[in-house]
C-alpha cells in the first residue's frame, strides 16, 4: 500500500479499496496501522505518503523499506574502511546494513549509540567497541542528549557513517529536533564524513537542519537517482558515489 500510494503521490480511500480488492473499512484499519508507524499519513479525502515535517517514520517501518537499496549502498561505504581505522556510525537503519560487512575490515574501533549495531559487535574479535551513553529513545534504538554529545565531542575518529531522512537544496535534514544535536557531535568530531541515502530521501524535507551537504567528503546513494534529485545534490563539493543495487 505504502509503495501504491508512494508512485502516486497520495490516494483516496475508495481508489485504494478497488485496487487491493478488499472493503474500504479494511483499508481504514490498514492505514491507521501505517499511520501509527509514520508511514503513511491521512489528509482531507484520502492519505499521502508525503512524510510529515515533524516526525521521522518509526524504526520498526523503516527496517522494512529500501532494503536493496540500503544494501547496496552499504557495500559502497565499506570501500572507504581500512583496518585499523576508528570508525563512528549513527542510529540510521541505512548505516546499519554496513556492520555484518566491516568484520572484513578488522581491526577497527566502532563507536556507537544505535542498539542493534552494538549488540552485533558486541564481543567480536578484533573489534574495539564503544558505546555512547546518554538518554535511551526507544522509537529510534539509540542514546541522545547533552550526555550523548558531550561523549561525542571526548571522541576522535577517522571517519562517521551517517543517515538522513531528508535531503533538501544542499541540506541534510531531520524532523525531531532531539536527534540532530548527536549527528552535528559526530560530524564535528571525525576526520571525514559520509552521508548515505537511499534516492527517496533526496528532495524530502523536515523541520531542523543538521548540516550543509557541503561538510560531507562523500554521499553515497543508490542507483534509482533521479535528475531531479541530483538537483539537491548540486551544491555539494561531496564525492557523489552511486552504489548498484
Amino acid at each position: 500500500m505504502v509503495r501504491y500510494v508512494t508512485e502516486r503521490n497520495g490516494s483516496t480511500f475508495a481508489d485504494l479499496a478497488e485496487h487491493f480488492g478488499v472493503s474500504q473499512m479494511t483499508i481504514y484499519r490498514d492505514v491507521e496501522r501505517l499511520e501509527r508507524l509514520n508511514a503513511l499519513r491521512r489528509v482531507p479525502g484520502g492519505v499521502t505518503s508525503q512524510p510529515s515535517s515533524v516526525y521521522e517514520s518509526s524504526l520498526q517501518y523503516r527496517r522494512t523499506v529500501a532494503l536493496r537499496e540500503k544494501e547496496a549502498i552499504a557495500r559502497a561505504a565499506v570501500e572507504l574502511v581500512e583496518p585499523g581505522m576508528s570508525i563512528m556510525l549513527d542510529d540510521g537503519t541505512t548505516v546499519q546494513p554496513m556492520v555484518s560487512k566491516l568484520l572484513r575490515r578488522t581491526p577497527l574501533t566502532v563507536i556507537s549509540g544505535f542498539t542493534p549495531i552494538l549488540d552485533a559487535l558486541r564481543g567480536v574479535e578484533n573489534v574495539e567497541l564503544i558505546p555512547l551513553g546518554g538518554n535511551y529513545r526507544a522509537r529510534h534504538d539509540c542514546v541522545v542528549g547533552v550526555l550523548c554529545e558531550e561523549m561525542v565531542q571526548h571522541l576522535r575518529a577517522d571517519l562517521v557513517f551517517m543517515s538522513t531522512p531528508a535531503i533538501y537544496q544542499g541540506q541534510m535534514l531531520h524532523q525531531e529536533q532531539e536527534m540532530v544535536g548527536v549527528k552535528r557531535a559526530m560530524i564535528a568530531s571525525c576526520q571525514r564524513r559520509v552521508l548515505l541515502a537511499d534516492h527517496a530521501k533526496l528532495g524530502r524535507s523536515a523541520t531542523h537542519r543538521v548540516a550543509p551537504l557541503a561538510e560531507f567528503d562523500h554521499i553515497i546513494v543508490d542507483d534509482g537517482i533521479t535528475a531531479e534529485g541530483r538537483a539537491h545534490l548540486a551544491d555539494s563539493e561531496a564525492a557523489l558515489i552511486v552504489a548498484l543495487a
